[in-house]
């Protein structure tokens, strides 16, 4: 049973060694995970600075806790679904690109996004 599950473990580490590889010989691989992750975080200031901006101007502050908790639950499952969103584009957009770079050929970032 362990001698199954070490195999799997050095299985992965092989897979997650040369996906490392190659993902560092091409940079623009390397790419789609941190824009997905910065237009995530724009995202997410977007909407709570919002909200921020909302309880600040006074327009939050007369409202109940409830109704004040409901707007932060919506704004929340929004935020939820917009990072969910850009997160799997990019991910379909790098799959391609590691794809066709595994086949040996270039496909550029803006080529990746379009077919996604």
């Amino acid at each position: 049973m362990f001698d199954k599950l070490i195999a799997n473990i050095k299985n992965g580490f092989r897979v997650a060694n040369a996906t490392r590889k190659l993902v560092f010989s091409d940079k623009e691989l390397f790419a789609y995970p941190i824009i997905a992750a910065l237009i995530s975080i724009v995202i997410a200031a977007l909407v709570l600075g919002l909200i921020v901006a909302g309880y600040l101007a006074g327009t939050l502050a007369r409202l109940t806790n409830a109704e004040l908790a409901l707007i932060v639950i919506v704004a929340l499952v929004v935020l939820y679904f917009l990072a969910f969103y850009v997160t799997s584009f990019f991910t379909v957009a790098m799959l391609l690109a590691f794809r066709e770079h595994a086949k040996g050929k270039r496909l550029s970032m803006g080529d990746a996004l379009r077919r996604t």
